[in-house]
């Protein structure tokens, strides 16, 4: 799976969970874009990256 593989990359780059998850997030859009989404391209996760956001949600 492209966004476990996306998690486990950044994390080993010695990312910060918030940004691993953000580059994964971005992986799991991008594959989705591609056809049968075998295969993601890296150039649409890096345009996707920008657009996620990460916000901690605490119980109220």
């Amino acid at each position: 799976d492209a966004t476990s593989a996306a998690l486990a990359w950044r994390l080993s780059l010695g990312d910060p969970w918030p940004e691993a998850l953000r580059w994964a997030a971005a992986t799991g859009a991008a594959t989705v874009l591609t056809e049968g989404t075998a295969d993601c391209h890296f150039a649409d996760v890096q345009n996707l990256y920008p657009l996620v956001q990460i916000r901690e949600l605490r119980p109220s």
